[in-house]
């Protein structure tokens, strides 16, 4: 996607992070620490000076191109505080600790635009609007001054952990441990602005569906040959995913909806007026209608390694080992309002713009009844084996270098179920993930230059990512009641990404003082300056491939650290 300088954000974002510790001995073999922090930062995305009240944005679905404004901005105000403490008891052959965690996560967020629409092209020519239902600023300020709050989200979670480094005798360690956590979030009572498409509608407090579990953890470390030279280590563990705010997003009733209704420009102005408009196709108020499942229950991952480790001569450990992770109990989706039959038979279209001859249904209603779900379909699965080798720090140098090999992948493509755009196009029982990356290379390591200057660096080399392609069906090949239509129309990972190599150099001396130290620093990153592709169009059209990304230049960075 291409914007001119008017069609982006403006971020404005100045995070504050305070914290206070506090560690204590309680007699010879107990330890107490409790950390408190506090995160504030007001997450805002403003339009740029140059856009003022009134103006439309616009998009052009062939060349990708948006420009003048962007749809919508927001504000996001973003709260965490965050206790933990722990008690550690060392005694005998057990290291123990018990803990306990509290984080307390709310975001405040705004929502405006400076028209209320986005005037849609297909290679210059008119073809559609979109109408949103949000607040059109009257202020001429990046952000909004004149808009108000309209929605929060607040999340609670609370955290109890168990610890034990069990060591039942010389050759063999075990760690083993438990937590129980809590999770709870919910959304205050709200309303939708009325707007000139829309005569707002007040929302009940919403809450999302609590969660509490256990997560058992296991580790050991077995010496084989009693010299403590070789290592054989195995680990069991599961993890409760991270929900926070994300559970209660999917029932706000108020986030950003938006139609697609169709544009003839009468006048040839390229602006468009709501008498060039056609009728509303009905909006789809997805969180209005949207619940969880009764029996819904927290996604969990599930992580088992084997590694052996080697100690070498020359202070060099060699390591190999295997990992199989699994993601279960995901989240699916599927609208119990609009099932498959609702959608009626399939229309064969060659789309005008790519050429694609593709498969697309109409939507038969636009009723929203989102169910959402612990889906199987949703599982997700790696394997990956790994080498390490390790030179600890002597003779002025240390260095560690590694290769990874592995696969991800995913049941199906996730999405909503009764979609047959969806269900039709590559969802298969097992396939790739977009976040597959089937190898990698890494070398970093530490050196002492003379007059004490510390040198240091990291070397990455991995596999491109897979690339998705789609069509676009617009009005110009078909006029659906839900607007345009994204097609995939390739496998995942039938093209890839370029391969993305990086090398980063960090150069540090210290210069004492009495009890200060001093420490400038130069960092550089990318210093190679490659410029590998990272994005690009992935839409069949005359822009199909275009270049919309590349690695990040070289960035040198000066610093300059003071101890007191």
């Amino acid at each position: 996607m291409f914007a001119d300088d008017r069609a982006r954000n403006y971020n404005d974002k100045y995070p504050t992070v305070h914290q206070v510790k506090y560690t204590s001995p309680i007699g010879t073999k107990m330890v107490f620490d409790v950390t408190y922090s506090r995160f504030r930062a007001d997450d805002a995305f403003g339009s740029r000076p140059e856009v003022k009240p009134g103006d439309i944005a616009t998009n052009d679905t062939t060349t990708s191109t948006t420009e003048v404004a962007l749809p919508t901005y927001s504000a996001n105000d973003m709260h965490r505080d965050q206790v933990r403490s722990s008690i550690s008891w060392f005694r005998g052959q057990h290291d123990v600790k018990l803990g306990y965690e509290y984080v307390n996560a709310a975001r405040i967020s705004r929502v405006w635009s400076t028209s209320g629409l986005r005037a849609q092209f297909a290679n210059g020519v008119p073809t559609s609007v979109n109408t949103y239902l949000v607040q059109v600023t009257n202020s001429a300020t990046t952000f909004g001054e004149d808009i108000d709050e309209l929605y929060r989200f607040r999340a609670d979670e609370h955290g109890f952990f168990i610890q034990d480094r069990f060591t039942p005798f010389r050759k063999l360690v075990l760690n083993l441990g438990a937590r129980y956590e809590t999770s709870a979030s919910f959304q205050p009572a709200t309303c939708r602005p009325q707007t000139q498409f829309f005569a707002g509608a007040c929302f009940d407090k919403v809450t999302a569906p609590s969660f509490k579990g256990l997560s058992p953890r296991f580790n050991l470390v077995y010496d084989l040959m009693g010299d403590g030279r070789t290592a054989l280590k195995f680990a069991a563990n599961r993890y409760n995913q991270p929900v926070n705010i994300s559970l209660i997003e999917r029932l706000n009733p108020v986030a950003i909806v938006s139609d697609q209704r169709n544009w003839t420009d009468s006048n040839n102005d390229r602006i468009p007026q709501l008498s060039e408009l056609g009728a509303a196709p009905g909006y789809v108020f997805a969180g209005v209608n949207s619940r969880y499942d009764d029996d819904l229950k927290r996604p969990i991952s599930n992580e088992y390694t084997v590694e052996i480790q080697r100690q070498l001569p020359q202070n060099m450990v060699l390591s190999t080992g295997y990992t199989h992770k699994q993601t279960r109990r995901n989240i699916g989706q599927r609208n119990t309002a609009a099932d498959i039959a609702s959608w009626g038979a399939p229309i064969s279209v060659r789309d005008v713009t790519s050429g694609e001859t593709v498969n697309v249904w109409r939507r038969g209603t636009a009723a929203s009844a989102n169910l959402f779900y612990n889906s199987s379909a949703s599982d997700t699965d790696y394997h990956g084996a790994d080498i390490t080798v390790n030179k600890r720090m002597s003779n002025r140098w240390s260095m560690m270098g590694g290769a990874s090999w592995g696969h991800v992948k995913a049941k199906t493509r996730g999405g909503n179920r009764n979609d047959p755009h969806v269900l039709s196009y590559f969802d298969s029982d097992v396939q790739a993930s977009i976040n597959d990356r089937p190898w990698s290379y890494r070398m970093s390591g530490i050196y002492e230059l003379p007059y004490a200057v510390s040198m240091s660096g990291t070397w990455q080399f991995q596999a491109g990512a897979p690339e998705e392609t789609t069509v676009v069906v617009t009005n110009q090949t078909i006029t659906l009641p839900q607007g345009n239509q994204t097609l995939r129309v390739r496998e995942l990972g039938d093209s890839v990404f370029p391969n993305v190599a990086g090398l980063d150099l960090s150069f540090r001396k210290t210069f004492r003082a009495g009890s200060r130290t001093i420490s400038p620093r130069i960092d550089i990153f990318n210093a190679t300056n490659e410029s590998t592709v990272t994005a690009r169009i992935t839409q069949l059209g005359s822009t199909y491939g275009r270049v919309s990304g590349i690695q990040r230049a070289r960035l040198i960075k000066v610093g300059l650290n003071v101890e007191f």
